[in-house]
C-alpha cells in the first residue's frame, strides 16, 4: 500500500472523527493511530535511507491526522487533559471516538448500618447470583452499586467506580459533612446531566446522599484517596463487667492525646498486611452517660481503627479503652460525624 492510499483513508477517517466528536461539544482531543506492521516496514527503509532523511510513518500519519482534524474543527490537541479520545485504526479500517472519563467530587452520607462501601461479592455464588443473595450477586448492598445504578444510566456510561477517602465498616454510618469521594464515570455518552437531579434520585431511592457534587480533574482521585483526613466519631461504649461512669471518662480524657500501637485487626487480617501502625487519639468528649454506657465523641488521626481502640482487639491495640479502664469494653455503635478535609477547597476543579 502506498503512502497516498494511507493518506486518502486517513482523510475519510478524520472526517468521521470530527463529526463524531461534535456530539460531545468538546474542545480538547487526544489522538491514537494503529498501523499495519507491514506498511511500516515497507515505508521505513532505514537501512537504505540517510539518517537525515529518515521519516517515521507513525509520526507522519499522526501529524497528518492532527492537521486534518484541526482544519475541519475547532478541536485543540491536548495530551494531558483531553475531553475526547480519537482512535484511528488503519489496520481494521475503523474509528472509535469516545469521551474521556468524567470525575465527580462528592461527599457522601450513609444513613444505614447495612451497606458496604464497595461491591462485596456474595461468597456463596462468587458474584454470579443465587438464592442466598436473592440474586443480587452481593453479600451486602453497597454504596458503589447504588451509585452505579444511577450514574451509569444518567451518563449513558459503561461503568462507574467509587474512589473514597478511607472506608467505613458495613455497620458504621457516615453522617455530618460526609465522606469525601470521587466518582469516576467510565466511557460516558452523555456529558451534561443535572448533578443536583442525580443527587435527588440517590436520596429518594437509597439510604444515601451525595452533597455538593461537582465535576473535577482526574488528579482529584489521588488527592482524595492518598490524603490523610483526621476524623470525628460518635461511639457508644459499654463494659461487660461494670457500669461505666463519669470517672471512667475522666480517666480516658486525662490520657489524651493517646498514642496507639495498632497491630492489624484480626477482622481484616485476611486482606491487610500484618503490621503495627502508630496512630493518635487526639481528644475525647463525653456526650452523655445512658444505660451505664459512655456516649463519646472521639477525635482520631486518619487510619485509626476505632473499634479496636475501644476493645483492645485481644491486646493487638494498646493502649485501649479496655486497658485504661481495666475492664473489657465494646463498641456497640459507631458513626462517622466529621472529616477534617479543609484542604480540598485549595484544589482546582
Amino acid at each position: 500500500m502506498t503512502i497516498e492510499d494511507l493518506i486518502n483513508r486517513l482523510k475519510k477517517h478524520c472526517s468521521y472523527a470530527v463529526l463524531a466528536a461534535k456530539k460531545f461539544n468538546a474542545k480538547r482531543f487526544y489522538l491514537q493511530t494503529n498501523l499495519c506492521k507491514k506498511d511500516i516496514l515497507e515505508f521505513e527503509d532505514f537501512e537504505n535511507t540517510p539518517i537525515e532523511r529518515a521519516v517515521s510513518l507513525k509520526n507522519l500519519i499522526n501529524q497528518k491526522a492532527i492537521e486534518l482534524i484541526k482544519k475541519d474543527s475547532d478541536l485543540v490537541l491536548d495530551q494531558i487533559d483531553p475531553e475526547v479520545l480519537i482512535n484511528i485504526d488503519l489496520i481494521n479500517d475503523k474509528v472509535v471516538v469516545r469521551h474521556s472519563n468524567i470525575y465527580i467530587y462528592v461527599r457522601y452520607l450513609k444513613k444505614t448500618r447495612e451497606y458496604a462501601q464497595h461491591v462485596w461479592a456474595c461468597p456463596s455464588c462468587k458474584g454470579k447470583g443465587c438464592k442466598k443473595c436473592n440474586y443480587t450477586k452481593e453479600k451486602y448492598p453497597s454504596i458503589e452499586s447504588a451509585f452505579k445504578e444511577i450514574f451509569v444510566k444518567e451518563f449513558g456510561a459503561s461503568d462507574c467506580i467509587l474512589h473514597a477517602s478511607g472506608r467505613e465498616d458495613v455497620d458504621v454510618m457516615t453522617l455530618g459533612n460526609g465522606r469525601p469521594a470521587v466518582i469516576e464515570i467510565v466511557n460516558p455518552t452523555k456529558t451534561t446531566p443535572d448533578l443536583e437531579l442525580i443527587a435527588q434520585k440517590i436520596k429518594q431511592n437509597y439510604p444515601l446522599e451525595i452533597l455538593q457534587p461537582k465535576i473535577v480533574k482526574k488528579f482529584w482521585i489521588e488527592a482524595i484517596c492518598n490524603s490523610h483526613f483526621d476524623k470525628k466519631y460518635y461511639a457508644i461504649v459499654s463494659s461487660k463487667t461494670k457500669e461505666l461512669t463519669k470517672n471512667d471518662f475522666e480517666l480516658l480524657k486525662n490520657s489524651c492525646p493517646i498514642l496507639l500501637k495498632q497491630r492489624t485487626p484480626l477482622r481484616v487480617l485476611k486482606r491487610r498486611t500484618d503490621m503495627i501502625r502508630e496512630r493518635y487519639i487526639l481528644d475525647l468528649k463525653l456526650e452523655k452517660i445512658e444505660d451505664k454506657k459512655l456516649h463519646l465523641i472521639i477525635y482520631a488521626q486518619a487510619g485509626t481503627y476505632i473499634k479496636e481502640f475501644i476493645s483492645g482487639d485481644g491486646g493487638r491495640t494498646h493502649p485501649s479503652v479496655s486497658s485504661i479502664l481495666k475492664t473489657e469494653c465494646n463498641c456497640e455503635e459507631l458513626t462517622l460525624i466529621d472529616v477534617n478535609d479543609f484542604f480540598v477547597n485549595t484544589l482546582k476543579s
